[in-house]
């Protein structure tokens, strides 16, 4: 009988109409569910409490509650299961108060999957950048939130670090600020909107007595799509469930999301009046907020009571710039840009509650203080928000 495919978020089928071009599986198809889940990942091997030889249709219940177990799935800690494999279930439950990281694996569930917890796949946010020093080197720019692995979906990259602070030199006037890092260019993407902003300009120099202050920075250029929906391969569902990293990269790496880029660097301080000892230096620009993964949920019934995420790493702070006494305090670093939402996507037969399910873009670092002196260095701009990724729910009835 011939399914109804009701789609919530995102158009899936302009100019690549393959999964409504397939043909309806038979008993020896390839990948036919049942064949594929029977024939290459026995219940017993993933979730440790059913033998080898038990089929999908007695696989177990799965509560992540209270107690030190995670079910043969990876590793459980505190109030908080990450997932090491994909998980194949008949009942799912996330009680209140706990969360369950997929880290890249995809949920299947025969029955109902009951969330009163946390399903999250955040990415990892960016590290400050470090103070300007008083006499010798800028600021260090911040790291980058690191990237997210990937499982059997792919992962997310990770932020760019921010730039070393300015420099000045005796009674020179105030040493410019650093353009921030250039954003990473990904070939395919699933967002279908502008590639990843630049960080904002660090602050420039300050003003000495007789000096003037050094020049501000520019932010750092955005990361560019080359390819989005339409050349995605999104559509092709089938792929991404069974074939998951056996597809080559043109067709994989699409929900490899734009990198955010890091703060730019706070300019030196201003001109000291002993020519012969060096100036107070800019703040390093805070480090880019790492993208957001992916989460996969299918299951027959869908019952969210709680929270789903999947938000970017926030962008680093800025760097103070280095005080300056006599002389002018150094520019404060920029703030990194966070990083990317991730994707959420959701497969059922019916929903019973739909909680609260974000995408979110990750929260812009702020700008490093300028350094304290005879006039005060400029304060690092802040950096953008990361974009919001995508939430799909398929319903199929």
């Amino acid at each position: 009988m011939a399914k109804d495919i009701n789609v919530t978020g995102v158009k899936i089928f302009t100019s690549h109409p393959k999964i409504s071009s397939y043909a309806a599986p038979t008993a020896d198809a390839e990948y036919a569910p049942k064949k594929y889940v029977d024939d290459s990942i026995p219940l017993g091997h993933l979730l440790g409490d059913a033998s080898e030889t038990e089929g999908p249709g007695t696989a177990p219940d799965v509560t992540i509650a209270g107690g030190d177990f995670a079910y043969g799935l990876g590793t459980m800690s505190g109030q908080t299961l990450t997932m090491a494999r994909d998980l194949y279930c008949r009942n799912l439950t996330i009680n209140s108060g706990y969360t369950l990281k997929p880290n890249g694996f995809k949920i299947f569930c025969t029955g109902t999957l009951l969330n009163n917890g946390t399903i999250e796949r955040w990415g990892n946010a960016g590290s400050a950048g470090a103070v300007g020093e008083a006499e010798g080197g800028g600021g260090l720019g911040g790291a980058g939130g690191t990237a997210l692995a990937a499982g059997t979906l792919p992962g997310a990259l990770a932020g760019v670090v921010g730039q070393e602070g300015g420099q000045t030199y005796g009674a020179d006037n105030g040493g410019a600020a650093v353009a921030g890092i250039n954003g990473v260019a990904v070939t395919h993407s699933i967002l279908s909107g502008t590639a990843k902003v630049g960080g904002t300009a660090g602050g420039g120099g300050g003003n000495a007595a007789a000096g003037v202050p050094g020049a501000s920075a520019n932010p750092g250029t955005a990361g560019s799509i080359t390819s989005v929906d339409e050349n995605a391969n999104f559509h092709d569902l089938h792929g991404l469930l069974y074939k998951g990293l056996e597809q080559d990269a043109a067709t994989l790496y699409f929900v490899t999301l734009a990198s955010s880029n890091g703060g730019a660097a706070g300019g030196g301080g201003g001109a000291n009046t002993d020519p012969g000892t060096l100036g107070p230096n800019g703040g390093g620009g805070g480090g880019g907020g790492g993208n957001a993964g992916l989460i996969m949920i299918l299951c027959k019934t869908f019952t969210n009571n709680a929270t789903i995420t999947t938000n970017g790493g926030a962008g680093g702070i800025g760097g103070a710039g280095g005080a300056g006494g006599a002389s002018g305090g150094g520019g404060g670093g920029g703030g990194g840009a966070g990083g990317n939402g991730g994707y959420v996507l959701i497969v059922y037969d019916s929903k019973t509650a739909s909680g609260t399910i974000v995408a979110n873009g990750g929260a812009a670092g702020a700008g490093g203080a300028g350094g304290t002196g005879n006039d005060a260095g400029v304060n690092g701009g802040a950096g953008q928000a990361g974009l919001a990724g995508t939430v799909l729910e398929i319903e199929i009835n």
